[in-house]
């Protein structure tokens, strides 16, 4: 009975996972990240050693050629307008999808019908409250 649950969540899941979107799988969106972060890389504040300074919370800071770093960074946004709004439409579309309500059945056992010397651990696995 376990197996056949398990079989019915995992085709549940793989039809919702396969319904939204996965930015580990967008090679574009993955490109543009790495040129995201060797923008963050260049222009990073470095000490004495060449080393990248963090700040308090471990972020990259950048003050020191701040400007540079947003005119690059804005630049590179608007070379990839296009492919950031349909992004950000494949993410509106996976959030109203996930809104959608949907109903499984799985198979349970009344609690009558269980052995008494049943661990309740496995009682709370399989029965229907």
């Amino acid at each position: 009975m376990i197996y056949k649950n398990a079989e019915k969540l995992a085709e549940a899941y793989g039809k919702i996972a396969s319904k939204i979107y996965d930015e580990r799988n967008d090679a574009a969106f993955q490109e543009f990240r790495k040129k995201a972060s060797d923008l963050v890389s260049q222009f990073a504040d470095r000490d004495e050693q060449g080393n990248i300074k963090l700040d308090d919370k471990g972020q990259v800071l950048i003050t020191e050629q701040i400007a540079e770093f947003r005119e690059a960074d804005k630049k590179l946004a608007e070379e990839n307008k296009q492919m950031l709004e349909a992004r950000q439409a494949k993410i509106n579309e996976s959030m109203q999808y996930l809104e959608i309500p949907g109903e499984y059945s799985l198979l349970t056992i009344e609690l009558k019908d269980f052995p008494n010397d049943a661990a309740p651990g496995i009682v709370g696995i399989f029965a229907e409250v």
